[in-house]
């Protein structure tokens, strides 16, 4: 398996950020929004869409990358992001990028993503299987069913260490790891990238205002 290394920007083409992988930085930036961040960190900074769009939007976004070349705002190893310190930004996205390291050392960087953030985190993993479109015609009006049906493939030879989806414990462990952290607040799989898998979490220990209110009420009563 080859180390993780540092993209040039010369590799965004658009045979890489293709209409699919435009429809996945759709997703990151709507379900952002959603959470009405102030501020935003994005690990791993691609092409610059999902954070380009997010401070054209008012948001105050940092991005973090090993790859000079791509100038983020913070030039950090992901296991670095633990120097930029705790509880700093609203949200946290990243998306495509855990599937490059082990499994075992996947309970770290989740650990390092709900360290720098306060409450939300937005993140996207692969998630391998044969994709199925059906199209019909529903009173006049043309329908596309999708379905995902799980493959028995192993993981070919590559940049990838894991994949949801394929023949292993990666499903269990990746859950597994999540809960440790999170609670999650939205598990789907892109409709128009079928590949991309995506969530949106929130910190265990986070409550928000209803939900604390709502305690003390039960606690005065008790």
């Amino acid at each position: 398996m080859k180390k993780l290394q540092p993209l040039k920007a010369e590799w965004y083409t658009m045979d890489y950020d293709n209409r699919e992988r435009f429809m996945s930085y759709w997703h990151q930036i709507n379900e952002a929004l959603a959470l009405k961040p102030k501020t935003v960190l994005e690990v791993g900074t691609g092409c610059g869409v999902v954070a380009n769009y997010l401070r054209f939007k008012g948001v105050k976004v940092s991005t973090m990358d090993i790859s000079p070349e791509l100038r983020p705002d913070y030039l950090l190893n992901f296991k670095d992001l633990h120097t930029l310190g705790p509880n700093k930004f609203d949200v946290v996205i990243c998306c495509q990028l855990l599937e490059h390291f082990p499994l075992d050392e996947l309970e770290g960087l989740l650990s390092q993503l709900s360290n720098a953030s306060r409450e939300y985190v937005i993140i996207s993993v692969p998630h391998y299987a044969l994709d199925v479109s059906v199209g019909f015609n529903l009173h006049h009006r043309k329908k596309i069913l999708k379905l995902k049906i799980p493959s028995p493939k192993k993981l070919m030879a590559g940049e990838h260490y894991w994949e949801l989806g394929r023949v292993g414990d990666a499903n269990f462990r990746f859950y597994q790891a999540i809960n440790k952290f999170f609670t999650i607040e939205k598990d789907f799989i892109l409709p128009e990238n079928m590949y991309h898998r995506m969530l949106v979490l929130r910190k265990c220990h986070v409550l928000r205002k209803t939900e604390r209110f709502n305690k003390l009420n039960i606690l005065k009563k008790t």
